[in-house]
This record gives C-alpha cells, structure tokens and sequence, in this order.
C-alpha cells in the first residue's frame, strides 16, 4: 500500500539523520581522542586502497600529500589503504605503524619524494571486495557497490574532516558526504567515458568488450543499456556529492564535464568547477640525462605498470613484426643493427593478476620468436633503475588506448627519448606534436613502421630538433607546478 511506501521513505530520512548528527560525529569525537588529534588540526582522509603501488596514480597521491602539508601545518593526514596480504592471501603480521613506516621508505625510494610529516595509515580490511568484482559480471556495477562498502568501512573507521579520493571510486562520495565531510576527487580516468559506449556501438573487440559481445546484435543492445543505466548513476553520485574536483587532462575534463551531474556550490553559489592540474612528472631529475646520441643504445623502453589496459601485448606484437619484416631495414642504416635493437618493458606489480600478465609477456614473445637477448622485463623498479634505463635508451613507447593523460609519455620525453605513443587520449590531446615532440600510432602495423622510422633516422638533425622540443615541452608538467595549482584546489577544501 502507499503508506508503507511513505513510512519506508521517512523511516529512511530518520537513518540519514542519526547517521549524519549522532553516528559519525561521535566516530570523529572518538577517533580524536584515540589518536590524540589536536581539536584544532583539521583531519584530510586520502582514499587509495592499493597506496602500495608504484604506478603514476600513487606518484599523484603523495604529491598531493606534499603540497597538502606545505600548504597547512594545522592539518592531520590520514590515508585509507587496503591491509597488505601475504602470498597465500591471508593478512600480514604487521601494524599500521609498522606499514607507514614501509610506505614512507617506499616513496622516498621509488619517486624520491619525502614528506614533512607522517602519515597516519588506517587499515581497510575488505579490500578484495573490488577484486572480486572485477573479475564478477556487470564488473561496473559490482565495483561501485564493493566501493560503496569500503568506503563505509573507511568512514566509519576513521571519520575525518575532509575526504579526497585519489584512486578513482566515485560512489564512495555519497557515503563521505553521508559521514558530513567535505569531498575533493582527483579523478585520473572516468569510470565509464563516452569512448566506451562507442566502442560497444562499434562492436569494437577489446580487453573490456570481448568477441562474445561484438558478434551479437542481442548482447550489444544489452550491453548498451547498461552502459547507460551506469552512465546516469555514474554521473549522479560522482558530480552531485563532490565539492572539489580535479582532472589530468583536457580528455578526462572533457568526459567529466558531459557526464558528471554538477550541481551550485554553497561557497561560491556558482557550478562546480573541474580544474585540469596536470600530474607531476619527474622533469628536473630527467632534464640532466644527456641528450647526446653517442650514448644510447637501440633500446625501445616500456614504462607502465603491468594492466591490461596498458595494452603491453600491443608492442610485443609490434616489436615481433619490425623484427621480421624484412622491409624494415633501418634505411640502410649501418649505425644500428636490427639485432641489436631491444624491447624492455618496466613496470610494477601489484598482485597475482599483474603478475600473471608478466607470464604471458614472456611466453608470448617466445611464441613470436622473440629473440631472449631482444626482450626483457623489469618489474617493481627503483627509481635508480628506471633513471638508468631512460638514460640509455632511444624510443619510449606507449600503447594504451585512450590513456587519461600519460605521465610516462612526458618522463620520456624529459629524458631524451624519441616518443612513440597511442593516437589517443592525453598523449593525443595534451602532450605529443606529431613530428615535433614525437609521434603517435595505433595499429601493430603503424608501431612497427614507426620504429623503422625512428631508428631509421634517429641520427639525423630532424630527431635532435625533435628530441630538444620535447624537452621543453615536457617543462609544462613539472612537480612544482603541480604542487601550485592543487593548493590552490586544495584551499576550497579547507575554507
């Protein structure tokens, strides 16, 4: 009847509000007394279960971090991170001490960069609920639901001030609003972008969209529904329940802004802004590797971490096709020998999943004919490494279709490499000139046919003039100036 359907609603509205007045601010009340956090320090929580990693996402996180702390000194961090597992999947022995610890000498290690202060660690224990949803069906729907869980299990543990996403869960912000905090996103990559829905409409076969849907007029329409059914949620709970939000390219602005439902601020009584602050990018290490041709070797360098969306198998294929095709013959060049032109693939690894990705790396250059001393893989780098190999090598190479922006693609370029990237995405639309800065590709055949170019001419005046343009460009996307312009996003967080 109707007035079950009205009891229900307001019965709701009085679980909102005891949630909202007395349940999480007596979380807040007791989380400060636990901690002994200063009543006047303002408590930032960073939501970023996999913190552990060594991809340009967590670079982002604890750049974040840094300026948040030269920015206030009145404010307390706290980063939500997953509770590290063993190989057997049972939890580690060991404390949130200990772990903040680990995590600082990790980041001084892998991007060099030290904090002012500690970081306080709270464990969020049901971290595999997204795992499990990404390998479930509706994996959209199943991810933002165990989203949703944890972010609830992250509030309820430790209720802060101010709660900032950096790993990308947007249905986490209604239960942050929910707990009374203010909500800031730094968003990478949409979770569901108009590029997608095209893919199905296509009937584009990928990593996302497999030949079982591509080759059926039923499943497509199916899968299209859904998309967009996601695609109004999406919207709703990510644009309506934030109150800051940044974005890492002119690609992922664009998909924001025609998807995200923003709504007037209070503070401002304007719409919600989406500030594009690029990612920082290890630009002044990189800019003191020599340029000098004489130095290098024909070394085409891979930096990503191991995901299927970084598309790693692409370049194998790739590689596999320059190798053999007997056409590409470097131009006749007697310089470089085709024999000892190399494919190194750096990256990290974050479970048995990525690790596993590793494996068929490997056993798929094998199947290609791949010779052992033309291939290698280095996962879980340090920065020494990786500085190292970016001062060695003449091509950097990425393949990710629709990559939100492409911090790799700029450390290439600041280090003194010919870049070759996807004709997509941030690559596309923010960093790389054709012919100028570097170039872009798609298909197998383009990325082979571009590496005969490059290394074909790689001793030319026209890559010198490419190689210093690139260097300047890649200027536009330093740590400092990332620092900049997210204080100056942070500030509406912390009015």
């Amino acid at each position: 009847m109707w007035y079950q359907s009205v009891l229900s609603v307001i019965s709701l509205i009085f679980v909102i509000i005891y949630l909202r007045v007395n349940y999480f601010p007596s979380i807040k009340k007791a989380c400060r007394s636990k901690f002994r956090t200063p009543k006047d320090e303002t408590v930032v929580a960073f939501m970023h279960p996999y913190s552990e990693g060594c991809a340009g996402g967590e670079r982002v996180l604890w750049w974040i971090i840094k300026a948040l702390q030269q920015l206030r000194d009145d404010v307390h961090v706290v980063l939500f991170s997953g509770k590290p597992l063993n190989e057997n999947g049972t939890f580690q022995n060991i404390t949130e001490e200990q772990y903040e610890k680990i995590l600082t000498d990790k980041v001084k290690k892998i991007f060099n960069i030290e904090l002012d202060r500690p970081v306080q660690v709270v464990f969020l224990y049901n971290r595999d609920l997204l795992e499990a949803a990404s390998k479930a069906r509706l994996t959209l729907i199943g991810q933002s639901l165990a989203s949703i869980m944890l972010g609830w299990e992250a509030v309820s543990t430790y209720t802060p001030d101010v709660f900032i996403d950096t790993h990308g869960l947007p249905f986490t912000y209604f239960v942050a609003k929910l707990a009374g905090c203010k909500v800031g996103s730094y968003t990478h990559y949409p979770t569901i972008s108009t590029d997608m829905l095209e893919r199905v409409v296509k009937r584009v076969t990928a990593y996302n969209n497999d030949d079982s849907v591509t080759n059926s007029t039923l499943k497509t329409s199916l899968k299209l529904t859904y998309y967009k059914i996601f695609s109004a949620l999406y919207g709703f709970f990510a644009g309506y329940f934030c109150d800051m939000v940044m974005v890492n390219s002119t690609w992922t602005h664009g998909h924001v802004k025609s998807l995200w439902w923003l709504r007037n601020r209070k503070i401002k009584k304007s719409r919600l802004n989406i500030e594009i602050v690029y990612p920082p990018c290890n630009v002044d290490h990189l800019t003191t590797v020599p340029l000098a041709h004489e130095t290098r070797k024909p070394y085409i360098l891979s930096v990503g971490q191991f995901r299927p969306e970084k598309d790693h198998a692409l370049q194998v294929r790739a590689f596999s096709s320059f190798l053999k095709n007997e056409e590409y013959d470097l131009g006749g060049s007697t310089r470089i020998s085709k024999k000892d032109v190399k494919l190194i693939l750096l990256g990290g690894c974050r479970n048995e999943e990525d690790s596993a990705r590793v494996d068929y790396l490997k056993k798929l250059a094998q199947d290609m004919e791949i010779p052992s001393s033309q291939f290698e893989i280095i996962t879980n780098a340090p920065f020494s490494q990786l500085l190292e190999k970016l001062g060695e090598s003449m091509i950097g190479i990425h393949s990710m279709w629709n990559e939100h922006f492409g911090i790799c693609v700029v450390e290439y370029m600041a280090a003194g490499l010919i870049t070759l990237s996807h004709n997509s995405g941030g690559p596309k639309s923010d960093i790389v000139t054709p012919n100028k800065t570097g170039f872009l590709a798609e298909t197998e055949k383009e990325y082979s046919q571009a590496i005969n170019d490059i290394l074909s001419r790689y001793h030319t005046e026209e890559m010198k003039e490419i190689q210093e343009n690139a260097r300047k460009s890649a200027d536009r996307y330093t740590e400092e100036k990332f620092v900049v312009d997210a204080q100056e996003c942070l500030k509406e967080l912390l009015i």
